[in-house]
């Protein structure tokens, strides 16, 4: 599944940055952020990240409508939670060639 190509089409997200994968086994994953003594929580999926019922088609759009800052990193803003690495991290941890994620 191309994600941006059905973002794009269904008029979801806006913006560049990392986008979340279309693959079926990343759906379900939890995921944080926070801004300003808050905790946002989101979800990924179906190959986006719903945030507050909103569907986007990359981290660094969730993030920009939580922070409203044009130069937020969505892989530094969001962490996720992960049972291989024993809590939460930050999606700048994974290594771009894991299919987690795609630039």
């Amino acid at each position: 599944m191309n994600l941006s190509a059905e973002s794009a089409q269904n008029g979801c997200g806006e913006g560049t940055g990392s986008t979340v994968t279309g693959d079926e086994a990343l759906s379900g994953i939890k995921c944080r952020g926070r801004y300003k003594g808050y905790t946002y929580s989101a979800v990924i999926e179906n190959g986006f990240m719903v945030l507050d019922g909103r569907r986007f088609k990359s981290l660094t759009a969730a993030a920009f409508s939580v922070t409203r800052q044009p130069y937020i990193d969505g892989k530094l803003f969001w962490e996720f939670e992960s049972n291989q690495l024993s809590g939460w991290r930050h999606f700048s941890e994974t290594p771009d060639d894991s299919g987690f994620l795609m630039s």
